[in-house]
């Protein structure tokens, strides 16, 4: 029911990865970053794990991508298209509200199925949050979980904020 979405190029098949954001009773950040479970549909120690291990990578160039594995299972069932329950492992982290850095003893990883609701390029995603007020959806964000309402994003302007500001916290964290 979480709303996670992709942010990918605009032409990417493959979404791989979905992220999500939501504030906790306490008013801090908790991201969840779920990424498809490859173990799920290819066995370690096949012909395909020990092709995609060799490979190490997909190799993307102005005019192929050399996928690491099998396009139709990159661009089907471990895509984490819009609308389809998918397999994934997902790491939860809580961002502190006073500090911005992750809270010690709170991260966990955990198999997840998730629905995305939303497929979006990077530039699409920089155009909408260009047009948001951030330091006003954040302050309606706050004051909804401290008057006891939901802690979830209800709106995709509310997802996409909160889902920069965890990152930049991150980020920021780690460069720290």
């Amino acid at each position: 029911h979480k709303q996670f979405r992709t942010i990918d190029p605009f032409d990417c098949r493959d979404m791989d990865d979905a992220v999500y954001t939501e504030v906790d009773e306490d008013g801090n950040l908790v991201t969840y970053s779920a990424i498809a479970d490859v173990t799920e549909y290819i066995t370690p120690g096949s012909p395909i794990w020990n092709e995609a291990m060799r490979q190490a990578f997909t190799l993307y160039t102005p005019y192929k991508a050399f996928a690491m594995i099998p396009e139709i299972l990159a661009n089907g069932i471990l895509s984490l298209k819009e609308g389809e329950d998918r397999l994934t492992i997902c790491t939860i982290s809580t961002i502190d509200k006073n500090t911005g850095k992750r809270i010690p003893g709170k991260d966990r990883v955990v198999h997840a199925v998730i629905n995305s609701k939303g497929k979006h390029s990077y530039e699409e995603v920089q155009e909408k949050l260009d047009s948001y007020d951030e330091n006003a959806v954040m302050a309606r964000i706050m004051e909804r979980v401290k008057n006891g309402g939901s802690h979830e994003p209800q709106t995709e302007e509310e997802s996409l904020v909160l889902t920069k500001v965890s990152k930049l916290y991150i980020l920021l964290s780690n460069i720290i």
